[in-house]
């Protein structure tokens, strides 16, 4: 289940209201005390590269990082945990493909930093923990609309701050991604530095697809041999891990997510012919994915997965709903029961292109262009 690429705009809805701070339970907070998540058993899927690193929107220093007592609420209702930061220097800056988050509430100061609603892989419970207790923290961050028209830094991962520059991520994820990160940075003829991290952040650059193809054991010659070798239902079609040579036997498809349920998890798709990435419903505003179809599908199933990955079908859809030229909205609603289901529709004509901010020739352009990089 590997982070999400490219293409297309996933609008999540939020409920509107005033952020607020509430208390913590205990004196003298500890992560656990939160309820984080701790590193996944299944965390293959949930632990890769791109995964942890591409949202990151900076790589910062910090002299000190602390546990704040209390708890933040944003307007959609999600609590997080807060990390106070003491000395932040911003060390390297991704700009991604749609920029930073504008909105009405908007604190990117980096004096505090938040955690959840629950954890991804590299800011589970025990990369916080060891981030806390660090002589030297890096954090790496994501700018996020929590809410709508509101913004703030999301912790992706920790890390520590060597003597030479180079970052050594924290946690059990980051751990296993390390190797990986410093074997492809050397291939380059430099280290895992702050810059490093973010030229892997950007999911399109050669240091991206270097650094996961270390990740995977796959040399430039085995991608498309492996991808072959997984079974059609199981392959990841996430745009990075589609072997050039193969791109075009599928569709790039633009969709929106509205969540009309407030609920932790991800929202997820899968066909006969493999499964997209998950999307994170405690992001409220703009995110990017990437769904591919192969021209045979004949359906497309809607999935719900909660914060330790139990999965739960939100409904199975016609594939011709998931239009390559219209786009395709995707709604998930909430029973009183607390059940969820889906709804899928066609964008209406123009809709695409006002959702993304593209022009029709511009929306070609790069779809053409994501064939070939």
């Amino acid at each position: 289940m590997s982070a999400s690429i490219g293409l297309a705009m996933i609008v999540v809805g939020a409920c509107g209201g005033e952020s607020s701070v509430a208390p913590a339970d205990q004196p003298e907070p500890s992560v656990a005390s939160f309820d984080l998540p701790t590193f996944p058993p299944d965390s293959d899927e949930v632990c890769e590269p791109l995964s942890l690193l591409g949202p990151t929107s900076a790589v910062a220093s910090a002299t000190a990082v602390e546990l704040a007592p209390d708890r933040f609420v944003s307007r959609a209702d999600n609590v997080y945990v807060v990390l106070k930061v003491e000395g932040a220097k911003v060390l390297s800056r991704h700009e991604g493909r749609y920029g930073t988050p504008a909105g009405d509430d908007v604190d990117l100061s980096l004096t505090t930093v938040l955690v959840g609603p629950f954890a991804n892989a590299g800011a589970e419970a025990e990369a916080v923990e060891e981030l806390l207790d660090d002589p030297a923290p890096v954090l790496v961050v994501s700018y996020a609309e929590i809410a709508t028209r509101q913004v703030r830094p999301r912790l992706l991962g920790a890390g520590h701050l060597g003597a030479d520059g180079r970052i050594e991520l924290l946690g059990p994820c980051g751990r296993r991604v390390q190797p990986s990160l410093d074997r492809a940075a050397e291939a380059f003829g430099t280290i895992a530095n702050a810059d490093w991290i973010t030229r892997v952040a950007d999911r399109e650059s050669d240091e991206a697809v270097a650094t996961q193809a270390d990740f995977l054991g796959l040399g430039p010659a085995d991608a498309t041999k492996a991808f072959l070798d997984t079974p059609p239902a199981d392959r990841d079609l996430t745009l990075t891990f589609v072997p050039k040579e193969l791109r075009r036997g599928y569709l790039l498809v633009a969709f929106v997510l509205n969540m009309e349920a407030s609920v932790r998890g991800g929202i997820g798709f899968a066909t006969s012919a493999g499964r997209s990435s998950i999307v994170d419903t405690s992001q409220d505003a703009a995110a990017v994915n990437v769904m591919l179809l192969a021209p045979d599908v004949g359906t497309v199933e809607v999935v719900f997965f909660d914060p330790n990955l139990q999965r739960t079908s939100l409904g199975v859809f016609d594939a011709g709903l998931f239009d390559p030229s219209q786009g395709t909205v995707v709604t998930v609603t909430q029973a009183e029961d607390g059940s969820l289901s889906a709804s899928v529709v066609v964008m209406a004509d123009g809709e695409l292109e006002e959702r993304i901010g593209m022009t029709r020739d511009q929306l070609e352009a790069y779809r053409e262009q994501l064939y070939n990089w």
